[in-house]
C-alpha cells in the first residue's frame, strides 16, 4: 500500500477562539483537501487538531504528515519541558494539547507506518513540501473564513426570527 502523504496546518483566531484546519493529503496522484474551523484554544491545539483531523480520515493507513509545528511534534513524541510555574490558565492549556497527542498517539499504535516531520514554514521557496504547506496553510485560513461566514448566517436567522415575531 503506498505511502499517503499529509500537510496540516492551523490558523486561530483568539478573539473568537476559533481554530482554521487545513489539510493537503496526497495519494499517488490524488490530491484531497479539507478546511474547516473548530473551537478551541489556542494555535498549538489547533496545530494537534489538524494532525488528529487527519489520522481519523486515513485509519490504519500508511501516512506520513508534515507540519510546521515543532510544539505540536513535541507533544505528540512526549518531549514537552515543565520548566517553569504555569499559571492556571496555561495548565489548562497544556491538559488540553496532552489530551490531543494522547489521542493521536493511540491511532498510532493501530497504524505502526504512520510517520511525522517538521516542515520549516514560510520559507518562500519553489519546493514542493513548502508549496503543500502553503496549501495547508491557506485552507486553514479558509476554515477561518468558513466560520465568520456561519456566524453571518446565524446572525441574519436571527434577526429574521425576531422581525417575523
Amino acid at each position: 500500500m503506498p505511502m499517503i502523504t499529509i500537510y496540516t496546518d492551523s490558523s486561530y483566531n483568539e478573539a473568537n477562539q476559533v481554530a482554521g484546519i487545513g489539510c493537503v493529503a496526497i495519494e499517488g496522484e490524488k490530491r484531497r483537501i479539507f478546511s474547516t474551523y473548530h473551537k478551541l484554544s489556542s494555535n498549538n491545539e489547533g496545530e494537534l487538531f489538524a494532525i488528529w483531523y487527519a489520522l481519523l480520515i486515513y485509519p490504519n493507513k500508511p501516512v506520513k504528515v508534515y507540519t510546521d509545528s515543532q510544539t505540536a511534534i513535541s507533544y505528540i513524541n512526549g518531549n514537552v519541558r515543565e520548566d517553569k510555574p504555569l499559571t492556571l490558565k496555561q495548565r489548562e492549556n497544556r491538559a488540553r494539547l496532552r489530551i490531543l497527542a494522547y489521542k493521536i498517539n493511540q491511532l498510532r499504535k493501530n497504524n505502526p507506518s504512520f510517520q511525522i516531520e517538521h516542515i520549516k514554514a514560510h520559507t518562500n521557496r519553489y519546493q514542493v513540501h513548502y508549496i503543500q504547506n502553503q496549501m495547508a496553510d491557506l485552507l486553514a485560513k479558509e476554515g477561518i473564513a468558513k466560520f465568520f461566514a456561519s456566524q453571518k448566517v446565524a446572525l441574519a436567522i436571527h434577526k429574521n426570527c425576531i422581525k417575523t415575531k
